[in-house]
């Protein structure tokens, strides 16, 4: 079954994509984020591909947070307690191996995604398991390098959702 624009405008969808160099991204969109058309053909491939990310990758190193985050996600620096909960899901997957980007809510639409964390050892897409790998090729970013990119625009992810 497909994700409908209701799915995606209702909730903070988890997506994962690799870039042009096989290391893979993690996106979440807070309700208005772009979506790749191909990450939303099929709900049932996107909940069987959170779960392998969420629960059966292993921690690989150390997350790196971006410079600045906090003033693309309008988070006070000095609330820690805000900054560490705004955090959590980024340093989690960027623990993973996956570069941690959340979507520009105050940016004009279709609006583009930042980096938050990236790992200390990148993962990369030939070494997932099979069926994850078979999901995940299926977005590519072939324009984006994810270590250079502290923003990803969505004319980069090809045919999407808003």
């Amino acid at each position: 079954m497909e994700l409908t624009h209701i799915d995606l405008e209702s909730g903070d969808i988890d997506w994962f994509a690799a870039d042009k160099d096989g290391h893979l991204g993690f996106f979440t969109t807070g309700g208005c984020g772009p979506v790749p058309r191909s990450v939303c053909a099929s709900n049932t491939d996107l909940k069987t591909v959170q779960e392998f990310f969420w629960n059966h990758l292993p921690l690989t190193g150390e997350a790196i947070e971006s410079t600045g985050w906090e003033t693309r996600a309008r988070v006070d620096p000095s609330d820690k307690v805000a900054c560490a909960l705004s955090l959590k899901d980024f340093v989690a997957m960027a623990r993973r191996g996956l570069f941690s980007f959340d979507a520009d809510a105050w940016a004009k639409r279709p609006v583009p995604y930042f980096r938050i964390a990236m790992p200390s050892q990148a993962a990369r897409i030939d070494s997932l398991p099979p069926h994850v790998h078979r999901i995940v090729e299926r977005t590519i970013l072939e324009s984006i390098c994810f270590a250079d990119a502290f923003e990803v625009r969505a004319d980069a992810l090809g045919e999407f959702f808003v």
